[in-house]
């Protein structure tokens, strides 16, 4: 995970918010960082059982698994954003544990997948990668959670 050229936009109640510039792109990838009491085991469960996303995560209309195997899970998910049409997208969605560190990944990167139907509304997103990455405090007591996105959502945006 390389952590070059990240600029601080913001820190607000122990949330660390950063930028960088992605060349090629007219959209910038973004990188969220905070402290949470939780070991980074119990937060993985969280972040790891993607089906109840719908449950919690704002925005997101519908997600649907599409297929597992030993390199990941595709995963179908509708984000529905005030103020512009309903983005589309289908992702790879990858976990990697490191018991022994308590170091856990849960990694996401489009993929195209023309059998997937659109909704009729809906913009199909070009790009969208990222993931969450945690890792134990120095203290062994909590958790260092760690989100990254960088996304062309296609269509025009206001």
């Amino acid at each position: 995970m390389a952590d070059e050229g990240w600029k601080k936009v913001s820190e607000q109640q122990g949330v660390k918010i950063e930028r960088r510039t992605i060349q090629g792109s007219n959209f910038d990838e973004l990188k969220a960082s905070a402290r949470v009491s939780i070991p980074p085991a119990q937060f993985f469960e969280t972040v790891a059982n993607f089906r109840d996303f719908p449950q919690f995560v704002p925005y997101l209309k519908k997600l649907e698994v599409l297929g597992e195997g030993d390199s990941g899970s595709d995963v179908y998910q509708q984000i529905a954003m005030p103020m512009v049409p309903d983005r589309d997208y289908v992702i790879r969605m990858q976990k990697v544990a490191d018991l022994d560190r308590q170091r856990f990944q849960m990694t996401f990167e489009s993929v195209d997948d023309r059998s997937q139907r659109r909704c009729d509304s809906c913009i199909r997103a070009k790009a969208v990668h990222g993931g969450w990455y945690l890792e134990p405090t120095e203290d062994g007591q909590g958790t260092i959670v760690t989100y990254r996105m960088h996304s062309d959502p296609g269509g025009a945006l206001p």
